[in-house]
């Protein structure tokens, strides 16, 4: 049986994070976003057993408005033990540690935000 939210359907919890880019590096930072996105789904097989993850993650965004740009990692999950597995198992992996590495003056220092959302039901009313 699918879970439920405490909003009504399908219970999916999704992870945001977020980081503001520095001036001018724009296209540093999203060379190196693009590493560690790359890096996760490569490593798929590690974390694709506990089932409601979707392989496709996480999806990465950058902002198009704004002063600044700020990119962006999205995953959807089932639950928090999901979650709390896929982040564990992705800090044991060597490749991602030497890519978190390279992050120095790519990003605003204390800009890194993540959010966790539960996923509401909607029902258009007539």
């Amino acid at each position: 049986m699918t879970p439920k939210s405490q909003w009504g359907g399908t219970f999916v919890i999704r992870w945001q994070r977020c980081m503001r880019i520095q001036l001018g590096k724009t296209a540093a930072a999203l060379e190196w976003a693009q590493r560690v996105t790359k890096c996760i789904r490569d490593h798929r097989s590690d974390w694709e057993q506990i089932g409601g993850i979707r392989l496709d993650q996480p999806r990465l965004f950058v902002s198009r408005l704004g002063v600044g740009h700020s990119i962006y990692w999205f995953a959807d999950f089932a639950s928090l033990n999901e979650l709390d597995y896929w982040q564990k198992t992705m800090l044991s992996w060597k490749d991602y540690q030497a890519l978190l590495g390279g992050i120095a003056n790519l990003f605003v220092e204390g800009s890194l935000v993540d959010t966790l959302m539960d996923e509401v039901e909607y029902e258009p009313t007539s």
